[in-house]
């Protein structure tokens, strides 16, 4: 082997020490490869989430830890102590429908009529057909426990009524080691 040759492998330091190149690039790649990863684990440590579009897994292009799939067909609300509903981390609930019911009492404290309060449309939502303020010749004396309900369905007749937020999708992925 030429002299000059073997001799680019060492690197003398200012101090005269010699290092074997090959050696010092595989230590530097490897201390940095280690901190690059101490950072993501800092950044992403388990238990954290993380949202993108791609449907990648965060693995891939992070470089460290194992992602699932997390909350499938749901929206993540923040914990709430306070509120029982929402008081623990991953506590589910909700529904996409519900079975919407009107009652019908006395109306403006008239015990011989019965009605809905009218209330204003919401722009963009459904509105139901309402009763209002219709009076009956009864005996109200002779009257126990009288009450009713009605179905209440959207302007095309279906029940039960959605009540889904709006929403748009993505992939959302937890850290779980």
């Amino acid at each position: 082997m030429n002299k000059s040759k073997k001799f680019e492998q060492f690197l003398i330091d200012s101090t005269g020490v010699v290092h074997n190149k090959k050696l010092l690039s595989n230590i530097l790649n490897t201390l940095k490869e280690e901190i690059k990863k101490e950072i993501h684990n800092e950044e992403h440590p388990i238990g954290s989430l993380e949202f993108n579009a791609s449907g990648k897994n965060p693995a891939t292009y992070i470089g460290i830890g194992t992602w699932v799939e997390w909350g499938k067909g749901r929206v993540p609300v923040g914990v709430d102590t306070s509120d029982t509903d929402f008081n623990e981390v991953e506590k589910t609930g909700g529904a996409k429908t519900q079975e919407l019911r009107a009652l019908i009492g006395a109306y403006d404290g008239n015990i011989s009529s019965i009605g809905y309060v009218l209330e204003k449309a919401v722009p963009n939502q459904s509105t139901f057909d309402r009763s209002y303020g219709l009076t009956a010749n009864f005996n109200h004396d002779k009257v126990s426990n009288w009450n009713h309900t009605t179905l209440v369905t959207d302007v095309e007749g279906n029940h039960p009524v959605s009540i889904q937020q709006q929403y748009i999708t993505c992939y959302i992925w937890k850290r779980t080691a």
